[in-house]
């Protein structure tokens, strides 16, 4: 073999293994930064209770990320980040020093990225970019680069691209806005406008009041389609308003043909299927236009009783025995509502007891026939109409002697 040809060989062997070699702590590298976590210990500062696609926490203690499933615990200095066509609802609280709890609700848009700062009395929210609306208690800030929005009892939407600009509009009361020892008041009929690449704040007049649905709103429905309502106030007079929906950002309608109604009552219902929604009101044939509103329409799982199956006999010794409830909640519930009764009216209720995870445990059950139901309780966004409680019925019998094993789950 000629010399350059072995030269050739080696080089190809040193190229492949320094490729590979920098795949492999590529791969190590980003791993790292995304691996997840939980996080159980730290100063409890409220609850995450709505979840939409995926939405992630992060710790200051440990900065991996991890994936939220709702009704966990979120701490002080937590970060937390939604991702496309995803969203997530937060609860705040904080017990003042007269003992009264101040509630604050935080709803996240898509690709949203937001840091918990709730030291003692003082709670801000550290807005770093994307789409979040905040309504509850005063009290709370929301800061977005060197500006510090303070709520005042309101409904304060924001939006915000990093470096760029954010913009502040509110649905309801007011907020306070100071950056750089300048302080500006927005109310329902404006919208400020803060661009970090110009350094100015700009306090614009809005020609309308979008009130309903929110911005980032879940509504549910346990149907393919949900009736929705519109409401909306006109603050100049327009010739030809029109409320216009679209599944996309831009109206285009390239995907579901933009949907137009006549907008001069202020009010509209319309059946829609479930994704995501943007809607606005505009003066037809002008470049007249409120703000863009975005809300989600989400179907609903029905409650599935698991185990024990519908009629079971189940045998046990002694006088009383211990037996575990299964069942698949719905996926936006806050908790369900578990009820066991001797009767299928359920007159009376023997047991009841709400349940945040998909099973329970029942103890001291004598012998007999008893019906158990399971009924979703929502506490958040709510469906527009709850199908009767899932509902089965099993059979406790007392045996002596030594009987065959009795396969409960799966049924």
């Amino acid at each position: 073999m000629k010399p350059n040809t072995k030269s050739s060989i080696r080089s190809l062997f040193a190229a492949v293994f320094l490729l590979g070699s920098a795949a492999f702590f590529g791969y190590l590298f980003w791993n790292e930064l995304n691996r997840t976590t939980d996080k159980t210990e730290g100063n409890a500062v409220g609850e995450i209770v709505e979840i939409r696609g995926q939405t992630q926490r992060r710790s200051i203690e440990q900065p991996y990320w991890n994936s939220l499933k709702g009704n966990e615990t979120l701490f002080n200095q937590d970060s937390i980040r939604t991702f496309k066509d995803s969203g997530a609802s937060i609860v705040l609280r904080l017990q003042d020093e007269s003992g009264n709890e101040q509630i604050n609700t935080i709803t996240l848009g898509a690709d949203t990225y937001i840091i918990l700062n709730m030291d003692g009395q003082s709670r801000n929210i550290n807005f770093v970019s994307g789409n979040i609306s905040a309504e509850g208690s005063q009290g709370i800030t929301v800061t977005a680069e060197d500006a510090v929005i303070s709520l005042d009892e309101g409904t304060v939407n924001l939006q915000r691209v990093e470096g760029e600009e954010t913009s502040i509009s509110v649905s309801e009361g007011s907020a306070r806005v100071n950056r750089g020892g300048e302080q500006v008041k927005v109310d329902s009929a404006s919208m400020l406008r803060i661009s970090e690449k110009r350094n100015k704040m700009q306090n614009e007049s809005v020609p309308v009041i979008l009130q309903y649905p929110k911005p980032n709103a879940l509504l549910l429905t346990y149907n393919a389609e949900r009736q929705v309502r519109f409401s909306w106030k006109l603050l100049k007079q327009w010739e030809n308003p029109v409320l216009e929906i679209s599944a996309d950002a831009n109206f285009s309608g390239a995907e579901i043909p933009v949907r137009v109604l006549p907008a001069a009552g202020g009010q509209a219902a319309v059946n829609l299927e479930n994704r995501v929604w943007f809607w606005r009101v505009r003066n037809k044939g002008t470049a007249e236009s409120s703000s863009i509103n975005v809300f989600s329409v989400e179907q609903e799982r029905l409650t599935r009783l698991v185990a024990p199956a519908d009629q079971q006999v189940i045998p046990f010794r002694n006088n009383s025995t211990s037996l575990a409830l299964q069942w698949e909640a719905p996926f936006f519930t806050s908790f369900c509502r578990v009820q066991l009764s001797k009767n299928q009216s359920f007159n009376p209720v023997v047991m009841e007891k709400n349940v945040t995870g998909n099973s329970l445990l029942v103890n001291n059950l004598e012998e007999g026939t008893w019906w158990w139901r399971v009924q979703p309780v929502y506490k958040q966004a709510k469906p527009d109409q709850i199908p009767p409680p899932a509902q089965k019925q099993f059979t406790l019998r007392r045996i002596s002697g030594i009987q065959k094993p009795v396969l409960l789950s799966p049924p």
